[in-house]
């Protein structure tokens, strides 16, 4: 009877612990300020995986890349598109998504200086009427184009009126050696590279 009230009491104690430890990292975490809590992520935390088409960005996240020397900021949208800052897309009547792979998302640089942000600043200043939206990321190829076009229009509705996409010649080296066919339901079939 005594063991159990040792064991009883040692893990009430281990409960207490972990229920204080995890109030105070979320309380301490919530006062942190942005710029000190992107140096303690993780640094490849934004980028998930999908179900439907391998890997994308997280929504509304703000972490610092790295590209070569290069270290910057990236910052997507609630829908988890590279963009100039956090924030909730608000549809116009005419809606742009350009998709691609690195070279679209802007591995290395600021949205701003993306060849989308450069196009989006052009087009804004003749029509205020104008959504540009970024869908790019590394690593995609035409299957996953497809698969996520396919995923953003049909399952989730988006009001796109144009779509630009950028092939690059790395797309084809990926749709035959890591990505596999769709299946019926658009969703892409894939290898996990670990080898």
């Amino acid at each position: 009877m005594k063991f159990l009230k040792i064991i009883l009491s040692f893990f009430k104690k281990t409960l207490i612990f972990l229920i204080v430890f995890i109030i105070s990292d979320i309380v301490f975490f919530s006062l942190i300020p942005d710029d000190i809590k992107s140096k303690l992520y993780n640094n490849r935390a934004h980028r998930i995986k999908s179900f439907y088409y391998h890997h994308d960005l997280r929504p509304m996240s703000s972490f610092y890349d790295h590209w070569g020397y290069e270290r910057y900021k990236i910052y997507t949208n609630n829908l988890g598109f590279k963009d100039k800052s956090n924030r909730v897309v608000k549809f116009k009547n005419k809606n742009i998504l350009f998709i691609g792979d690195s070279f679209t998302e802007g591995v290395g640089i600021k949205y701003q200086d993306t060849y989308v942000g450069l196009i989006e600043k052009k087009l804004k200043n003749k029509s205020n009427d104008i959504e540009v939206l970024n869908a790019g990321v590394q690593s995609y190829s035409t299957s996953i184009y497809l698969s996520k076009i396919y995923h953003l229009l049909e399952r989730k509705n988006l009001p796109i009126t144009d779509i630009v996409v950028m092939v690059s010649g790395g797309d084809f080296f990926d749709d035959y050696f890591k990505y596999l066919e769709l299946n019926e339901d658009y969703i892409l079939n894939h290898i996990d590279q670990k080898k």
